[in-house]
């Protein structure tokens, strides 16, 4: 699954040491950039000591899949909602 495959609705940074520790199974998930490592997710569900993000995408032959994500709340920097996906990120007023 890549960034461009898939949508979503909310940009979930993780602090910078949860994508190390979520290891080589969260990796394809966990978009990398100047903004920092998040998860975009099509849906998220904060209420309980686990984080529950659904995600969308495509796997590696292009068949639509769901992916239901649990992660601890501690591992979360903090949820943005997605208005456009490309402008993810903290940018310069112009």
């Amino acid at each position: 699954m890549n960034s461009e495959t898939v949508v979503g609705r909310y940009a979930v940074y993780l602090l910078d040491s949860a994508a190390e520790a979520l290891g080589p199974v969260a990796a394809p998930f966990i978009q990398k950039d100047a903004s920092g490592p998040h998860i975009v997710a099509a849906e998220v569900d904060t209420g309980g000591a686990l984080c529950e993000l659904t995600l969308h995408g495509k796997d590696a032959k292009g068949v639509d899949m769901t992916v239901e994500m649990m992660i601890p709340l501690g591992m979360i920097k903090m949820i943005l909602t997605i208005v456009a996906p490309e402008s993810i990120g903290f940018q310069p007023r112009r």
